[in-house]
This record gives C-alpha cells, structure tokens and sequence, in this order.
C-alpha cells in the first residue's frame, strides 16, 4: 500500500475536520463576504540563509486605505538587537530599535515604530543575528497581503506579475535600494502580454524606495525587469488591488531557476471549495523556453503530466496553467506542482476565491531545504487561521516534524506534528485541527525533514 493511499481516510477525517472547524468560527451570512473577509500567503524561510537583514519596498501607516506590519522572528538561540530605517518617498528618514528575545516573534506597527500617520515609503531591518520576517498589509476594504521579508538583494530584478488597468486590476510596484551609498539609476522594462516592449528609467535613492510610473504602460498583466548598475542592492515587490478589494501580492526575484515548486494549489477546494489556482512562469532567459508542469494530487499522489505551455516562451512572456481549465484535474481536490524549463524561469502560485473576494500570490521555490521557518502563524486568533502546505521534492517517502513556538519564544511541545509526506507530493497542517494547539494562539514554527528536502508555504485566512 502506497503512502498516499495509507493517508487517505486520514486525510478525510482532516478535511471534515477543517470543514467543521471554519463553519463553527466563521458562520456565512451575506454581510460577511466584504473585507471582513482575507487571505494571505507566504513561502517559508530556509534556515541557514543567514539573514541579517529584512526589507519591505513598501510600507505605510493609514495611508492610502493601507496600514503595514512587519513581523520579525529571531532564528538565534540568544537575544538579537534589530535597528530599523524607515524612509518616506518624500525623503523622511526615521529610524527605531529593539530587543527580540531568543526563538520570539515581535509584530512592529507603524506606531511602534514611530511613524507617523500618513507615512508611506519604504523599511529596513538589520539585526545583530539571523532573523526571518514576513511583511503584511491590509485596511478597512482589502483583502490581506504578506511577503516574507527575508530576501536577498540584487542589481537585477524580475517582478514577475504587475498588472495596469487590467480586468479591474491595478498594481503598486515599489523598487527599494538597500544600500545607504549611492543613489541608483535603472532601467525598467515592461513586458505587457501581447503588447510591445516599453522601458523607462527610474531614480531610486539611496536607502529609500521609488513607485513605478504605470500610467503611460499599456493595459494589461505584464512582467517587469529591473536592471541597475553592478553593485546595486536592490528589491522589490509588487501589490495588486482590484476594485472590489481582493489582493495578492509577489516579492521581486533575482535569479531564475531550471525547475520550480509550488506546494499549494486548488482547483475548486479549500474554504467553501471557493479557491482556484493558476501557476504562471516566466522566462527569464534570453533563449526561447517551453516549459512543462505537473501536478500531484495531495490525498491520491496523482501525477499529471507534465503538460508542456501552450508556445515557446520569449524573455519577458509569460504562461499560465489554469487549474480548472486543466481536463485531468478534479474539482474539490488539492495540488502541488513541479515547473520545469531547461533555462532559467520564475514561477509563481496564484489563489482567488471570488465570491469572497480574497485572493493570494507566492513565488515558486527552485529548490528546498531541510529546515524551515514560518515567522507568524495563527490558531483562532481574533478569527486569523493558519495552515502550513509542506511538500516532499524528493523520489522517497520523507518524514516531517513541526514545532511551535509562542511569539515569546517558548516552546509549545504538546502541540509538536510528525506527519509522513508521500514522495513528490504533500500534506497539510492546519492549525485549528492540530492537537495539543491551543486558541488564540499565534507565534512561529519550524518545518524539518529526516534528511530530504522540503518546499512549505504557509497561508493564513479568516472569515466574517
């Protein structure tokens, strides 16, 4: 008996489990379907990376209907100092300090920060030992949006998915210079779907940030890629709105991959079987690329494919497999997949519910780990839910453990998981069914494999 099939009824029990779980929190009724409602995701961070540093492009204290947190988790065993450096568009430098406990997680605001109302720009953080984070914005009529933090600056950048004036969507697409030295100017070029190429030269200043002009780019999803001089030390990320509040949300990357993972994906599944997934590449390369993906159902370990993209794909153009548009796909059931390419890609995960109005993005991973970290999670805290999507990358069965900690460190040893992930497939771990987890909880976990790798994403819901 395969592992897959050795989990199945288990499965079930999970999913019934899940089912009645978010049904006693989170009663339907009409008037619950506004922004009440959200949902967020982000990939984990690999442990080791030896991060010192987190930034968001983009963060604002009730400012455009928007307001920002960053949530900073300390990967040390001993108690880290973290500085912060905040600048606004117009050139306002502010910065604050703090103290973050061995294994804790501390959530700053823009108050705690000393920000002022109306603030928007950009934040640093560097911290006097490694630290994982995951940014996270929101307001009165959004959708909520989280980035991990944790990411590594580079002179060449590619936004993978930006959209102008497109079927409601509009995007903000924030370009931060990490470095306090020299002011930077690059070159942005705009590969909109079916349109010609357009560029445009950007100032960046040092240890701030600059907003894209997309008023004069032509309507439609675009790729975006960034080039400044050698040396420079840039990230970025994009946010898309739609007019009726839903959000998602990309991180910049600097590097393409060969083959990409993306752990989570629905096809008519999850909450009220309402979300559907699309997983898009790009081309990074200069060479032409055809990629292929397939997918693997979580509770039958189903593979599909791979399913080549529907053309060959230039630098800049980007495919998307639709999930429900996919005929060996089965409505109600969950998938991970693989991306394959032969050149150099970036991959990334899109999740809508659209009677909800709730949508997420994150970015594929090229390769996995065997220790993770996920900065915040939540059980039942003020209706905030987490679940953690892990996925085996590996050719045998692999072992995964994951242990919580409170946000003041401390570890919650009861409510420790061991779950089997089958081979090339994955499992979920949803909080509000994890035993020995208690309500109200929120703080960090740590994700480790008995010696394969592992690629994890962690979403967070809740509902009105």
């Amino acid at each position: 008996m395969s592992a897959c099939w050795a989990l199945k009824s288990e499965r079930l029990l999970l999913t019934l489990s899940i089912a009645l779980t978010a049904a006693l929190l989170s009663p339907w009724s009409a008037g619950a379907q506004g922004a009440d409602n959200s949902f967020a995701a982000y990939v984990d961070y690999p442990q080791g990376d030896n991060a010192l540093a987190a930034y968001s492009p983009l963060f604002r204290v009730a400012a455009n209907g928007w307001d920002s947190t960053i949530a900073i988790h300390n990967e040390m065993s001993v108690a880290v100092h973290v500085d912060f450096r905040a600048r606004s568009f117009d050139g306002v430098g502010i910065t604050a300090g703090a103290e973050i406990p061995p294994q804790a997680t501390r959530v700053f605001g823009g108050s705690d920060l000393g920000l002022p109302a109306g603030f928007s720009g950009s934040l640093a953080a560097t911290a006097s030992g490694e630290i994982s984070a995951v940014i996270s914005h929101g307001g009165p009529s959004l959708d909520r949006m989280s980035l991990l933090g944790s990411v590594a600056p580079d002179d060449t950048l590619f936004v993978p998915l930006a959209f102008s004036r497109y079927n409601g969507w509009n995007s903000t697409v924030s370009v931060m210079e990490t470095s306090q030295g020299a002011d930077v100017i690059a070159r942005v070029v705009f590969h909109v779907e079916g349109k010609p190429d357009a560029d445009q030269a950007v100032f960046v200043p040092a240890g701030g940030a600059q907003l894209l002009d997309l008023s004069g780019v032509d309507t439609g999803p675009m790729s975006i890629e960034i080039e400044a001089p050698s040396g420079s030390h840039l990230v970025a990320a994009a946010y898309h709105v739609h007019q009726d509040g839903t959000t998602s949300e990309n991180n910049a990357v600097g590097t393409g991959t060969a083959r990409a993972f993306t752990p989570l994906l629905f096809r008519k599944a999850g909450f009220e079987n309402g979300y559907d997934s699309g997983v898009q590449v790009v081309n990074t390369a200069d060479a032409a690329i055809r990629p292929s993906a397939t997918f693997v159902d979580r509770d039958t370990c189903e593979r599909i494919g791979p399913l080549p993209a529907g053309r060959a794909l230039l630098r800049g153009e980007a495919y998307t497999w639709y999930l429900p548009a996919i005929g060996q796909l089965h409505d109600g059931h969950i998938y991970s997949a693989e991306v394959t390419g032969g050149g150099s890609m970036v991959v990334i995960a899109n999740h809508v519910d659209y009677v909800r109005k709730t949508g997420a993005v994150y970015g594929g991973l090229g390769s996995g780990v065997a220790s993770m970290s996920a900065p915040i999670l939540f059980r039942n805290m003020e209706r905030f839910n987490s679940g953690i999507q892990i996925q085996n990358l590996e050719s045998t069965d692999q072992i995964a453990t994951v242990r919580f900690r409170t946000m003041v460190g401390a570890s919650v040893d009861s409510a420790t998981q061991t779950v089997l992930v089958p081979a090339g497939s994955s499992v979920t771990i949803y909080l509000p069914a994890a035993e020995g987890l208690f309500d109200g909880f929120s703080g960090s976990a740590e994700i480790t494999s008995s010696g394969g790798q592992l690629a994890a994403v962690v979403n967070t819901v809740r509902y009105g």
